[in-house]
């Protein structure tokens, strides 16, 4: 099954990625997708990779 993501996040996860960062689609939205409930609007990501919450900020910054 192919999840889809809303374009608005593209960018977000492609800046963690090119920061070897892993991002993975966790809770409610992907139960509510495996469940074929496309209303849900809450989207939980875990980070992987991440070496300091201070670096994580600054990554992030341009996305606040």
């Amino acid at each position: 099954m192919k999840i889809t993501l809303p374009s608005a996040l593209e960018p977000l996860i492609s800046n963690l990625l090119s920061h070897n960062i892993r991002p993975i689609l966790v809770g409610g939205y992907l139960r509510d997708i495996l469940m074929h409930n496309p209303k849900s609007k809450d989207i939980d990501i875990e980070l992987y990779g991440v070496d300091s919450m201070q670096g994580l900020i600054e990554i992030l910054r341009p996305f606040a």
